[in-house]
């Protein structure tokens, strides 16, 4: 669960991506079937108000964001966190055809439950095989993205990870 915060992570920094499209997660039960895909960076949150998903919301702001990215153009897929302000950077990058979708998360505050309790300030970006949350149930149900494994077989993938410096 690659998972990014304070200092990197902060109303100043810029993510980008060469995904091309942004999926709603179906899965939640607000979410407009007829308005799930948009073009990277819009999304629309499942009440139904767009978000620039480029840029991060401040602490505690009450925002929760899930999301999928998707549509990768040719074999290599990215996302990238950079904060002029501190000057710091990461990025993730993989094979677009092992892992066709990110899964976009933030929380700023928007849930006050288990496991954040209104008081997390995180970014999650995950290469994932498969959309929307919700168990391999809702995968199944929703988009038929599952990805099956055969009996015996030997299946090896690989996410790399780099921080540095802004030049």
């Amino acid at each position: 669960h690659p998972a990014f915060g304070a200092p990197l992570v902060g109303p100043d920094c810029i993510i980008t991506s060469n995904a091309e499209s942004v999926i709603a997660d179906i899965g939640h039960p607000l979410a407009d079937p007829a308005r799930v895909r948009t073009r990277w960076p819009e999304h629309l949150s499942p009440g139904g108000e767009p978000v620039d998903l480029s840029h991060a919301p401040p602490p505690r702001s009450g925002h929760s964001r899930r999301a999928f990215l998707a549509d990768f153009p040719g074999r290599n897929a990215f996302v990238s966190i950079a904060n002029p302000v501190t000057g710091l950077r990461a990025r993730i990058e993989w094979e677009a055809a092992d892992f066709p979708y990110a899964w976009y998360w933030l929380e700023a505050g928007g849930r006050g439950g288990f496991p954040w309790y209104g008081d997390a300030y995180v970014l999650g970006i995950e290469p994932c095989t498969s959309y929307p949350t919700g168990g391999i149930g809702a995968i199944r149900a929703l988009s038929g993205t599952q990805v099956v494994i055969p009996a015996g077989a030997e299946v090896t993938r690989s996410v790399a990870v780099s921080f540095g410096a802004l030049a």
